[in-house]
């Protein structure tokens, strides 16, 4: 089974953004052989240790998953996406803001941004015709003046596509954390240094402050590239976390700087795995 790095700024413990798809992890196996289990097949469990939210994301450092248990749901009768033409980061940030405050009830927001073209928005609503016509309307809307147009379903694979490159010695992904209202000075931040160290970049940021920044240029000036902004990422209670470098870049440590939380992860290293078997010195601060 795959894992995820955490995604919030403060890494925190070993949650994952998407464990919510998940009802039930059971059984874990842990280092010394003990079978330990969690939840149920119901929609909220509250029985003991939340252990799919503990384990999952966790790069396997604390237990093997040995099965896990999803609650499925059934396709939406329709669906709808949108993409909206903004002319810089700030006014995306105000659309992304204005959406999340408003009584839209979207499915997903993404936003495209990147050196070659000016940024763009996709939103997703499900349900049926007449509730989504009732949405278009009021999306377009909140949106004036900005262009509104429909997007196809090809849309929600982009942080896919950001992986689609052909130079991995050239090329660096990340995913970086930030606040939802810091998404327009972020970006600037991204393309200053972006000038500053001559790399070519892409980045798709959701409305939630979860993004992926993809960095192409020489190994020496993705090194400093990244290294600039993680300081100024975790300055301001964001964080940048490496996921593809290439091997001749000079050393980066996937993980930055652990915040305040680091004694409670190694509290819960050293209960589950107190001989440091699993997957040691793989995850932040060298757990």
């Amino acid at each position: 089974m795959a894992f995820s790095p955490p995604t919030t700024a403060a890494h925190c413990a070993f949650a994952s953004a998407h464990s919510a798809t998940s009802s039930s992890v059971s059984p874990l196996l842990l280092p010394d052989g003990t079978l330990a289990s969690s939840g149920g097949k119901v929609v909220k469990n509250v029985a003991g240790y939340d252990l799919p939210k503990l384990v999952t994301g966790a790069l396997g450092t604390l237990g093997v998953i040995t099965r896990a248990v999803f609650r499925l749901h059934p396709l939406p009768l329709n669906s709808h996406s949108f993409s909206i033409s903004t002319v810089n980061a700030e006014e995306t940030q105000k659309f992304v803001l204005a959406v999340q405050d408003s009584k839209l009830a979207h499915t997903f927001l993404q936003s495209h941004f990147s050196d070659e073209k000016p940024p763009a928005s996709d939103i997703l609503f499900e349900g049926t015709e007449a509730g989504l016509a009732a949405q278009e309307a009021q999306l377009r809307n909140l949106a004036a003046p900005a262009s509104v147009s429909e997007a196809s379903n090809s849309s929600w694979t982009a942080r896919e596509e950001l992986w689609a490159f052909s130079d991995p010695a050239g090329t660096a992904i990340t995913k970086i954390s930030i606040l939802p209202a810091n998404m327009a000075p972020t970006v600037e931040l991204v393309e200053r240094t972006a000038r500053t160290h001559q790399v070519r970049w892409r980045a798709l940021i959701y409305a939630t402050g979860l993004g992926w920044l993809r960095l192409e240029g020489k190994p020496g000036a993705l090194c400093a590239a990244l290294q600039a902004l993680r300081g100024e990422l975790q300055g301001q209670d964001g964080s940048l976390v490496a996921l593809h470098r290439p091997s001749k870049m000079p050393a980066f440590d996937a993980w930055g700087t652990a915040s305040d939380t680091l004694p409670l992860m190694k509290a819960v290293k050293q209960q589950l795995d107190p001989k440091n078997t699993l997957n040691p010195g793989r995850f932040v601060g060298g757990i």
